[in-house]
């Protein structure tokens, strides 16, 4: 198994400051290593402040960045929920990446439709290349990627989106990436805020419990892992 470095802040500002630093040196380490680099992202209220301070960080070859998404809520592009809406007002709004290196599920589609078209854009773009890094949280259930436990069968299958459903928030319908792509990725960053957050990844780093009740066991098992938590 792959080692967990885990990284704890003393506050909000240490927190953005940490994560900024490690999606700095993986897109440069990706563009000088491949001439490109390709970022999963996922949403919340976590990431955000991160996604702002890389918006305006100098020194970013954004011409050679990729970005999908690795989950999103099947809602209107423009609402406040979606991810696509929190990626683009916090980062790329305010960069000169290009319109076609970003990856997101068009949720004016039916929602079936939407899927295989991700899926479809996901396939062209990782069939030859790989993530170099994924940001991913953990929800108080134990959810990562809008993956809710238990995880369906399917999150293991050969697609690379696939529609979940939770009751718990306000939107219901979910666009998720599976495994495949999540654990191709070189490296995963989890971003984890407050101590119920905290408390969660404890408890199941003490289960014996697999990754149909934990899905971010799945990603600790076979990437090489980032935790930076800050529990204030």
């Amino acid at each position: 198994m792959p080692d967990t470095r885990w990284i704890d802040t003393a506050d909000d500002a240490a927190f953005t400051i940490e994560a900024l630093s490690h999606l700095q040196t993986a897109i440069h380490r990706g563009i000088a290593d491949d001439g490109r680099c390709i970022l999963g992202f996922s949403g919340g209220s976590t990431p955000g402040p991160v996604y702002r301070a890389l918006g305006k960080a100098d020194g970013i070859r954004w011409d050679k960045v990729w970005i999908f998404l690795v989950d999103e809520r099947y809602t209107d592009a423009t609402s406040p929920d979606s991810n696509q809406f929190l990626v683009r007002s916090a980062l790329t709004d305010h960069t000169d990446i290009p319109e076609d290196h970003l990856l997101f599920p068009d949720t004016s589609l039916p929602i079936d439709d939407c899927i295989r078209a991700y899926d479809e854009r996901l396939f062209t773009m990782l069939t030859s290349l790989h993530p170099d890094l994924v940001v991913l949280g953990m929800g108080e259930d134990g959810h990562i990627a809008s993956l809710f436990p238990p995880v369906k069968e399917e999150a293991w299958g050969k697609t690379l989106a696939i529609r979940s459903r939770t009751d718990r928030f306000v939107v219901p319908d979910r666009v998720s990436v599976t495994f495949p792509v999540l654990t191709a990725t070189s490296q995963s960053l989890f971003l984890l805020r407050g101590k119920p957050k905290i408390r969660v990844w404890d408890e199941m780093t003490a289960s014996r419990d697999g990754p149909e009740r934990w899905p971010a066991k799945e990603i600790v098992q076979r990437t090489s892992t980032t935790v930076i938590t800050c529990g204030s």
